[in-house]
């Protein structure tokens, strides 16, 4: 299971099986809706929507699995509402071209993913240093004021 789901859902945060879950079931619904249209209407973009959520969300191989199960349930739609008088290739060769293009689209989404993520930890590494930063700064500031006011007491006293 690691490898479908790699992350641990945070506190508060949908869980990646959900995402896929989501996405299965929204490619079941389009491949239905895409049985009723004609086999020449392109639902490939139609896809794509799952197939992105999957990226986002989920591992690689739950992604790669629903960029399959898009051009397979097209693929279905398509001989099922074809009317060909022949062993035409041309629905099998549709739904290769679709795999990859999905393919890349999921590659695509995860390099995002990915240099997002790494964004996000460049930025949370750079605020932990300002914010030692900070700090550091307000106890010199601290010991500046301590070291100003015992000077200040030390020339008082000599005054007197």
């Amino acid at each position: 299971m690691k490898i479908l789901f790699p992350d641990t859902p945070r506190p508060g945060r949908i869980p990646q099986q959900a995402f896929v879950g989501i996405a299965v079931i929204l490619i079941c619904i389009i491949g239905v809706i895409d049985l009723k249209f004609e086999p020449q209407l392109s639902s490939t973009f139609f896809y794509l929507l799952p197939v992105l959520l999957a990226s986002r969300h989920a591992g690689l191989w739950a992604s790669i699995a629903c960029a399959a199960l898009a051009p397979l349930m097209s693929l279905y739609a398509n001989l099922a509402t074809a009317n060909n008088a022949g062993n035409s290739i041309i629905p099998y060769s549709d739904a290769i071209l679709r795999f990859g293009v999905l393919l890349v689209v999921v590659r695509l989404v995860r390099s995002l993913r990915s240099l997002n993520d790494s964004l996000d930890e460049r930025v949370r590494d750079r605020t932990a240093r300002l914010e030692a930063e900070v700090k550091e700064r307000l106890k010199l500031e601290s010991r500046i004021i301590e070291a100003r006011e015992s000077e200040q007491s030390r020339i008082g006293q000599d005054l007197h």
